[in-house]
Parts: C-alpha cells; structure tokens; sequence
C-alpha cells in the first residue's frame, strides 16, 4: 500500500480531530501513515513519499496556521514543496 505522509496545521484543534479520522482510515485501508508534528523540510521532501496529505484550517481569515508557518516558509523559500506538487503531478499524468 501507499506510503502518506499527513501533515497537520490547526489553529483551535478542529483540523487535528479531523487529521485523526483521515489517519485512522489511511491505516484501516492498510497505507503506512507518517504523521510528523512538526513536520520538517526533509520529511516534506523526502522521496519515499508517496502521498503528501495537508489537513488545515484557519479562523476564517485564510492565514496559515501558527504551527504550519515556519514549515510552509521554509518549504516556499526553497521551493521544494513546488516542485514536488509538480512532479508527483508529471508523474500522475
């Protein structure tokens, strides 16, 4: 099965209940789930990676939740979660 990697950003809890559920039916289907808190650049990139599975929310202002935001500058700065969306699509298609 997939190997997922299930990243998490919640600002009052509600995205991380719902991460729980996506995590417990990924592992009843028997995919190998990674659920690092918090996730690092490396994990972000790491090759082996199948699936990259985001589960966030906001208050409703569409900011990045304080607990991703370091991760997703980081990610942008380098531009390794670009170029992994593009090629995981490439790869799709």
């Amino acid at each position: 099965m997939a190997k997922i990697l299930l990243v998490t950003g919640s600002v009052f809890g509600a995205a991380m209940l719902t991460s729980d559920e996506i995590e417990t039916a990924l592992t009843d289907a028997s995919h190998e789930v990674i659920r690092p808190d918090p996730p690092t650049v490396t994990e972000l990139t790491d090759e082996s990676i199948d699936h990259l599975v985001v589960c966030t929310s906001s208050t409703g202002n569409g900011d990045v939740p304080d607990d991703l935001l370091p991760r997703c500058l980081k990610c942008y700065r380098y531009k390794f979660f670009i170029s992994r969306v593009i090629n995981a699509h490439n790869t799709a298609t």
